[in-house]
């Protein structure tokens, strides 16, 4: 069986098409022509053999919908037998007839993209046709791959009208044979950062990594506040409490890292903050593996997303807003974590991390326990029972 991977936003695809051949099935990534350069596959890999089965399109922006022949999208798909697919895949599939076997969204490809917006009503006329036929390739669409999420975005997929079978389980969206903790120490030396990271490491005695997007005053959906200035605060309020050499390792990506730079500033803890450029996966991973701390979100409940897989992927205590009623009904269990909402919840947490950080360090292993059972290796046995017609 040939397989095709359509887009890689968040790095999704190019860790899945990994895992799938490791398990024998020819899988291919096919890049979206809108891809960011931070999710290209060599953003998630320290070496070439990414290059042997992954391809560009010159298809997959919005507002190019209708000016890309039916033929071409034919021809790039004609040689798989099944397809996977995000983005504008739905869309561009629909146009050529053929549904998609799986859909595994990523965000936007479900809140903005098969929408007419009030807010932007040029654009929206513009896009027409597109939306229409995103719309429809999401409802044509054999399975939908998305994990359980909060009372908010489960209007949105309900406002999908999908009629498919949904998978409810994690993603497989990192790949943990090459991010283990007892193995990542081999990519030390091809890392760009390794030596800052290390320094900052050496230097302090409680390390919080922060590779979360800034979005906490300017947020173009309810989606997306992240709750950074929170973070900030809590953690300012703590180290003038202990007086322990702590940071905060994060990365300038998104709307509000010039907002949340200056809070730094008016807080007073500009230099336990330590500011990196908008970071590749690989580069993410070598600075979580000498963190102490990983961190999500702290606005609304998440219970799967990169930032979370990322942490726990590399055995860290995660600190992160959850909601553990909207899922204990599905999991029988949740993996561990430091749940915090509030400034206040993020003082009282470090001060505890401080005070027996052992116990924290099991937390993170069982982290990474959790994610290999629920997040990688149930949704990848679920493909491969669809592939064979289960």
């Amino acid at each position: 069986m040939k397989v095709a991977c359509i887009g890689n936003s968040n790095n999704i695809f190019f860790s899945i098409a990994r895992y799938l051949r490791d398990r024998g099935i020819d899988a291919d990534v096919l890049l979206l022509n809108d891809e960011s350069a931070h999710f290209h596959p060599s953003a998630d890999t320290y070496d070439l053999d990414y290059q042997r089965y992954t391809a560009s399109l010159s298809w997959g922006k919005p507002l190019g919908f209708t000016t890309v022949p039916a033929r071409q999208i034919a021809e790039d798909v004609k040689k798989y037998d099944f397809i996977i697919g995000c983005g504008s895949t739905p869309a561009f599939l629909h146009k050529i007839g053929r549904p998609l076997d799986l859909f595994i969204p990523y965000g936007t490809d479900v809140i903005v993209y098969p929408f007419f917006s009030l807010k932007r009503p040029a654009y929206s006329l513009m896009c027409a046709p597109f939306i229409r036929n995103q719309q429809r390739g999401i409802r044509s669409a054999s399975y939908l791959n998305f994990d359980l999420t909060n009372e908010e975005m489960e209007k949105v997929i309900l406002r999908l009208k999908y009629p498919g079978k949904r998978l409810e389980c994690g993603i497989p969206m990192v790949y943990t044979p090459m991010y283990h903790p007892e193995r990542i120490a081999q990519f030390y030396d091809r890392s760009r950062w390794y030596r800052e990271f290390e320094k900052i490491r050496r230097e302090h005695d409680i390390v919080i990594f922060h590779q979360t997007r800034h979005v906490w005053k300017n947020s173009p959906d309810p989606f997306s506040w992240k709750g950074n200035d929170k973070l900030f605060i809590g953690f300012s309020d703590f180290v003038k409490q202990a007086g322990i050499k702590a940071c905060i390792v994060t990365c300038e990506y998104g709307a509000d890292v010039d907002a949340s730079k200056k809070l730094v500033c008016d807080l007073g803890i500009e230099k336990q903050v330590f500011w990196f450029p908008q970071m590749m996966r690989k580069e993410i991973m070598i600075g979580l593996s000498l963190a102490d701390i990983g961190t999500g979100e702290f606005h609304m409940s998440w219970l799967s997303c990169g930032t979370i897989y990322e942490t726990l992927a590399m055995a860290k205590p995660l600190m992160h807003y959850r909601e553990d009623t909207l899922y204990e009904k599905r999991y029988p269990e949740l993996y561990p974590m430091i749940r915090v909402k509030t400034a206040e919840d993020i003082t009282r947490a470090l001060h505890d991390y401080a005070a027996r950080p052992a116990d924290y360090k099991k937390m993170g292993e069982a982290g990474r326990s959790w994610l290999q059972r629920h997040a990688i290796d149930e949704p990848l046995n679920a493909y491969l029972k669809i592939m064979k017609g289960g």
